[in-house]
């Protein structure tokens, strides 16, 4: 089941920036590059449009395999031998893989080295976010978002072991139940 997920959120990071837009990046309103990414990384316009390039030809290099997972997925509940066609989706994933790692080559090449060491930091910042969001869970760190405007409660909601008695933020008052 990791290994899904695991699968799942790199066909989700190959694809992601052009599955709902045609136009370059550095145009969409909220895309990352478009702003944080490109802060961080001190990319030029030209970069962000090298890069919107190379991402536009990966998806379209990936496609093809994503269109068979889809038509997999919808036969597994008729499949009378499921675990082959799950085989069969698991080779695709990894034929992905070995298009995304091509074109990440390709993306990499148009940073200057600077910006590989710091392409380095947030590699190891992503290695990092599952164990971040269970520290979060647990109310070690306080998570993005928890207890603010669109926050999702942190321990009130998902945290393990308190039976849903979550704690405010420090400062904030307690609120009493009627």
């Amino acid at each position: 089941m990791k290994k899904i997920a695991g699968m799942a959120l790199i066909i989700a990071l190959c694809a992601s920036p052009l599955l709902a837009q045609n136009r370059p990046f550095e145009r969409a309103a909220g895309f990352p590059a478009a702003g944080a990414l490109k802060e961080y990384l001190g990319l030029s316009d030209q970069q962000v449009s090298d890069l919107a390039a190379v991402n536009k030809l990966a998806l379209e290099a990936a496609k093809p395999y994503m269109d068979q997972i889809a038509t997999l997925r919808r036969s597994m509940k008729d499949a009378a031998d499921k675990a082959a066609v799950q085989a069969q989706i698991q080779a695709l994933h990894t034929d992905i893989q070995g298009v995304c790692a091509t074109y990440r080559v390709q993306a990499q090449a148009k940073l200057t080295p600077a910006q590989k060491t710091a392409l380095g930091a947030l590699e190891a910042a992503l290695q990092l976010q599952a164990a971040a969001h269970e520290a979060a869970r647990f109310n070690l760190i306080d998570g993005p978002g928890r207890f603010g405007p669109g926050g999702r409660g942190g321990m009130m909601r998902r945290g393990p072991g308190f039976g849903g008695m979550g704690m405010p933020p420090a400062g904030a008052p307690m609120r009493s139940r009627p």
